[in-house]
């Protein structure tokens, strides 16, 4: 699915778990957009071509009213 993805959404993660945070270099090298929710830095933001530094709560619900 990584490999197929228009926008790939990485929530509240650090990214520093393997094999999982391994989807989000997947899906770039593939061609996805990245997107990063975390209100913390994490190890994936060099991947994101997008970071919003804010709670999964806060920040989802307005990525859906923005649809």
């Amino acid at each position: 699915a990584a490999h197929d993805c228009d926008v790939l959404l990485v929530v509240g993660t650090s990214g520093a778990v393997y094999p999982a945070a391994g989807l989000a270099h997947q899906a770039r090298a593939a061609g996805a957009k990245v997107v990063i929710v975390n209100p913390e830095p994490s190890e994936l933001d060099a991947v994101a071509h997008a970071v919003i530094a804010d709670t999964s709560a806060h920040a989802l619900p307005a990525l859906l009213d923005g649809l």
